[in-house]
């Protein structure tokens, strides 16, 4: 509110009844009807936002401090309006519940809330000084957690692994093997090619407590080395029930290729028994229709198929094994060795192991290794079926299944391995940054003078709408624009860094050596003569209420769900044309443009 005598905003603060400092999740927020109207429309005391031509730069801001023992720990924006775009369709008011994270402002005893807009007069704000706050998640005072138990697994529950090199043979492939991951890190269990899954719970659950190092909750271990990655993806469940099992809803942790247009979900392959008592290749057919098979390796002489007698719930027929599927980047290296690349964050064995004590996890958003090692997870990752954020205070049991299909070549299938996996503890002492910018892999040579990038930035692990990226190559004229399209004006090994506008020490660089010698424009089909035209967008993405369609003149558009539901269906589309999301759920979505001259599928993700 603003003191009508001063003009002088007074600060709202939120303080707990128990007066104990703790870390807090987050909240929703979004405008009062009677600020949006005002910003929208302008009344007898506030301007309209944009001015009458919508070029005028306003903005409408809510700063959130946190204050422990009356001083500050750290502070936080949020922008409830904001028109200083260039591009006045980007423009916009918050209208929906837009969920905030504050975990960042570390442990606090209240919360303090100030406004702020471009909007004021000599009497100080003239936008209505309102907005709407709901579901403040807050967790306890560290002194107060208690978990009973060994934080190390103590029960195997499921273990249906896939073919593979290391499976019906010791230490790595037999049903005993589950018993080596209890207790300890030291353990022994491959789950075999795409698909094979484990199942495990804790001696008690599993809390899901902001002020955890890092935010994350719990550590997985494998066997992974500095250039081979085997990633596994992880999912989580609460014993809703009360029942002791896992019956309950699985959620898939959405780890940093969750959101690439290359991951498959719900991808099922169907492995068939070849029928041999000794190595053979394995078949396999996929839901889509592909076939391949899981390679004989002679260092591994054993049948792959599970062995029925041991693996007695697997058909000794043939069985189906599904889940999400990501894409890796698999190649041989210069020193004759194959490398599988580490994934940016999320993923079972893969990131090598540190030093105990194990209890204190690594940073999941940096690459080296400084603490315990192995892959570190936040609850907060968790994603239903539409791939929307849920909050779950707790898990009582944890998943991981083979989340690639590939060939090793000689190093044989890519399989995840577990050796254990621990809980971790609250210590206030570990701390580093929390923010991430992950792109999907390049090809090892780009042929052509544009590319396509897909770049999303994480905090915490989630995703974050809106952040300003700045991009540098090496090669001189190297370009990437506001949809990410990456022009290239001419050959050579390419390197490009991208950083955080508002925090330029928060980089990542990939690279990819350029040969532009075959004279091709853009990575479509350039049969009919309209090669040149840029490549089809989506924008804003993330988006709230609707998006706008680029380089789709003519074309189809079609918006699918997860599971595959057409949600929308748009036919000759016109360039720049806006389509209203304001109605579709928060969630990952795939918009699937059709054009003359090529067909391209885009994720969406809507807050």
């Amino acid at each position: 509110p603003t003191d009508w005598m001063t003009g002088e905003m007074t600060a709202v603060t939120i303080r707990f009844s128990d007066g104990a400092a703790r870390p807090v999740k987050g909240f929703y927020i979004t405008n009062s009807t009677y600020a949006a109207l005002a910003m929208e429309q302008g009344d007898d005391f506030s301007k309209k936002f944009g001015g009458e031509d919508g070029n005028e730069p306003d903005w409408f801001r809510v700063s959130v401090w946190g204050m422990k023992d009356g001083l500050p720990t750290d502070t936080l924006e949020c922008y409830l309006a904001d028109y200083r775009f260039t591009d006045n369709a980007k423009d916009y008011i918050i209208r929906t519940w837009q969920w905030v994270e504050v975990a960042g402002l570390g442990t606090v005893d209240s919360l303090m809330f100030t406004l702020a807009s471009s909007d004021t007069g000599m009497y100080g704000m003239n936008t209505p000084a309102y907005f709407c706050l709901d579901q403040l998640y807050i967790g306890e005072p560290a002194d107060t957690l208690s978990v009973p138990g060994d934080p190390y697994i103590s029960e195997v529950l499921d273990y249906t692994p896939a073919p593979g090199q290391f499976i019906n043979a010791p230490p790595w492939g037999t049903p005993n093997a589950t018993a080596s991951l209890v207790g300890g890190v030291t353990g022994s269990l491959s789950l075999g090619a795409f698909g094979g899954s484990v199942v495990f719970r804790f001696d008690g659950p599993v809390l899901n407590y902001p002020g955890h190092p890092y935010g994350v909750d719990f550590t997985i271990f494998g066997n992974p080395l500095t250039h081979w990655s085997e990633p596994g993806i992880v999912s989580v469940m609460q014993d809703e029930n009360g029942n002791g099992i896992p019956d309950d809803t699985w959620y898939e942790l959405a780890g940093s290729d969750y959101f690439f247009s290359t991951t498959e979900k719900d991808y099922k392959v169907t492995f068939t028994n070849p029928g041999s008592e000794v190595a053979a290749d394995v078949p396999w057919t996929d839901h889509l229709g592909n076939t391949g098979f899981i390679p004989a390796n002679p260092v591994h002489p054993q049948s792959y198929y599970p062995d029925p007698d041991s693996f007695t719930g697997i058909d000794p027929v043939l069985y189906t094994l599904e889940g999400t599927r990501i894409r890796g980047d698999l190649a041989p290296s210069s020193a004759g060795t194959m490398n599988s690349y580490r994934r940016t964050f999320g993923y079972a064995d893969n990131q090598v192991r540190g030093a105990a004590p194990f209890t204190i996890p690594d940073n999941p958003y940096t690459r080296e290794v400084e603490h315990s090692g192995g892959d570190a997870f936040d609850i907060s990752w968790a994603v239903d079926n539409e791939g929307r954020y849920v909050d779950l205070d707790r898990i009582d049991f944890v998943r991981v299944h083979t989340g690639m299909l590939s060939d090793g070549d000689w190093l044989g299938e890519l399989s995840t391995e577990i050796t254990g996996a621990v809980r971790v503890e609250p210590d206030t002492a570990v701390s580093g940054p929390l923010e991430c910018i992950v792109i999907r892999d390049l090809p090892d040579t780009i042929h052509t003078q544009t590319h396509q990038l897909e770049v999303f930035v994480f905090y915490r692990g989630r995703l974050q709408p809106d952040r300003e990226i700045t991009w540098t190559g090496s090669i001189p004229g190297a370009s990437v624009d506001e949809n990410h399209v990456l022009v290239l004006p001419e050959s050579g090994n390419l390197t490009l860094t991208a950083a955080l506008a508002d925090n330029p020490e928060i980089t990542t660089t990939i690279s990819a050596w350029v040969d532009l010698s075959g004279g091709s424009v853009s990575e479509r089909d350039d049969s009919t003569g309209r090669s040149d035209r840029p490549a089809p967008s989506v924008y804003p993405n993330p988006a709230t209420d609707h998006i706008r369609i680029a380089g789709a003149e003519n074309g189809t558009v079609s918006l699918f769900s997860q599971s595959g539901n057409r949600l929308l269906l748009l036919e000759h589309c016109t360039e720049g044309e806006t389509i209203q999301t304001g109605s579709i759920p928060a969630g990952f979505y795939l918009v699937r443009i059709h054009t003359a001259d090529l067909i391209t599928t885009i994720p969406l993700v809507i807050q």
